[in-house]
């Protein structure tokens, strides 16, 4: 038998609990095992052989998500350094994200939580562990034998039905699991069919397309890369109020990865840096050197070679081109900016927005979602409701509510100490002191 951890109290700290209430100043969180076992203002009773942490001047957070990746399996310790104690992953081989969930569940490598869906259903196949359901009595099959293994939720992409995707869902919901989705059309009738969420925020812009010649042009983007940004340019603001107001009724998830639009926002050289400062750490050497690389290339990978010279800041030159050259950069910040009203409205609605990143396949783990928190304020939420994307909604959208996403009594003991206000300052986030996943200290 496992011998029983020393109780951990947190003391004299600003818990910030990520139910959405009002901070607790000097505030003692109580950790047994990997439970949080009390929450209180002021100091509390407590055995002798506890540790005492004191958080005088810090913020206390619940462990933050990302419910956006591609685990690799050299991830997990720059997720946990990041603060980042549960991930949701977006497609690996079953057997192997299997495998990689449980050595991290079982402690024999550091990580977050994984949460996984397999390989995911497809309209068309482009790796061998993707699923292409002929009908959906098929899918109904493939959704029952996902669940009999293990995964966490079901996961759709490109070019899947919507018969498909309606079966899909009903043999998930009736096992408990969310459904997400990755798509090219509107997400209203998906919506309607049951899938929970879906990723990049796509089918959000393509449901308020209305005009004939907005979906003309709609019509015209043909390239997989520029499906993920594009049809924010052609956003028609007429119908955000309508189609929010369904997604919030709905209660429907919208991952909107906002550093996707790094480059356009001005933030290249800023992150470019900070990326190529972390990467030379001497203690991330076990990273393999080709995806260290990969990390740093996708500066000019997604975003393109920089021009000899540098337009002034405030100059938008209309042929500069991003994302591949396909679309110019002026449309990118317009596009960008209709994305950010709509989210904005989306959450007035009372809808559900989180955080998720693409961390593994197109950016760094964990430092990657900070920036994703930073955006969502610059583009006009609040930091709390920054934090809950990232905390409780982030935890909802898991199904996993009950035990993660806000400092309550009886949860799971997954949270983390920064340095400063990230109510004031939501760069403070970044300021990581302390991690605790599972009722563990980190190191």
């Amino acid at each position: 038998m496992a011998a029983k951890k020393m109780p951990i109290i947190i003391q004299g700290g600003r818990l910030v609990d990520g139910t959405g209430g009002r901070p607790i100043d000097n505030a003692t969180i109580v950790i047994n095992d990997n439970r949080i076992t009390r929450v209180a203002q002021g100091r509390v009773d407590f055995p002798k052989e506890a540790r005492i942490i004191d958080a005088s001047g810090k913020t206390v957070l619940p462990g933050l998500i990302d419910n956006h990746v591609h685990y690799r399996n050299h991830s997990g310790e720059l997720f946990l350094a990041h603060g980042i104690t549960s991930v949701r992953d977006l497609g690996n081989p079953v057997d192997w994200i299997l495998a990689q969930r449980s050595a991290v569940a079982l402690g024999k490598v550091a990580g977050p939580r994984i949460f996984c869906a397999g390989g995911g259903f497809y309209g068309r196949a482009t790796a061998e562990f993707h699923m292409v359901p002929a009908n959906p009595e098929e899918a109904r099959s493939m959704t029952k034998r996902l669940i009999e293994r293990g995964m966490d939720y079901a996961k759709l992409h490109l070019g899947v039905p919507l018969d498909i995707a309606r079966a899909v869902a009903e043999e998930a919901h009736a096992a408990g699991f969310r459904v997400t989705d990755h798509l090219e059309s509107s997400i209203l009738p998906y919506a309607e069919a049951g899938v929970d969420g879906v990723e990049h925020a796509t089918g959000c812009a393509e449901a308020t397309i209305r005009s004939e010649e907005g979906r003309k042009k709609l019509a015209s983007i043909k390239l997989w890369l520029a499906k993920f940004l594009g049809p924010w340019t052609l956003a028609e603001r007429d119908h955000f109020a309508e189609v929010t107001e369904f997604l919030a009724r709905k209660g429907t998830f919208i991952e909107p990865t906002m550093v996707l639009w790094g480059s356009s926002l001005g933030m290249r050289d800023k992150w470019e840096r900070e990326d190529y400062e972390l990467l030379k750490n001497p203690g991330l050497s076990y990273i393999p050197e080709d995806q260290r690389l990969f990390w740093l290339d996708h500066h000019y990978v997604a975003y393109g070679v920089r021009p000899k010279q540098e337009p002034e800041q405030d100059v938008v030159i209309a042929n500069r081109y991003s994302i591949y050259g396909i679309l110019p950069e002026d449309q990118l910040r317009e596009g960008h900016r209709r994305l950010q009203e709509f989210l904005c409205q989306l959450v007035k609605a009372g809808g559900n927005v989180v955080t998720g990143t693409d961390a593994g396949a197109a950016v760094i783990p964990g430092i990657s979602l900070h920036r994703e928190l930073e955006l969502m304020v610059a583009g006009g939420l609040t930091p709390m409701q920054a934090i809950q994307a990232a905390t409780k909604v982030g935890a909802d959208y898991l199904g996993k509510l009950n035990e993660l996403g806000t400092v309550e009594e009886g949860k799971l003991a997954d949270l983390i100490v920064v340095r400063g206000n990230p109510l004031e300052d939501i760069t403070h986030a970044r300021r990581i002191d302390l991690v605790i996943k599972n009722g563990e200290i980190v190191d």
